[in-house]
């Protein structure tokens, strides 16, 4: 098996690479909403609108904060499964060199 197949473009490692930095983008996208609507929960409305501006969120969305910390939870899993994945397969990797 060549080395491309292992960690080329098309590869599993790149896939699952990709798909943790898409989730890490998402967790942060979450994490900004459920700051604006603690801000706003706290009764800091003009931190929170300039927050929200500053993080590309109109300030005037309705942002319920129940719903944003179970998708923040589900987006965890989802990154700590991709990592997991992706360190097993770093050792598949290794012990085949070592094995070679």
């Amino acid at each position: 098996m060549s080395l491309e197949r292992l960690i080329g473009q098309a590869s599993t490692v790149t896939r699952l690479g990709s798909t943790a930095s898409d989730s890490m983008a998402a967790a942060r996208r979450i994490a900004h909403r459920v700051a604006v609507a603690d801000a706003r929960a706290a009764g800091q409305d003009d931190f929170a609108a300039e927050l929200a501006r500053a993080r590309g969120i109109d300030p005037n969305e309705s942002i319920d904060l129940e719903t944003e910390m179970v998708a923040l939870a589900e987006e965890q899993l989802h990154s700590e499964t991709t990592m997991a994945l992706m360190s097993k397969l770093y050792e598949q990797i290794r012990s085949g060199i070592r094995e070679g």
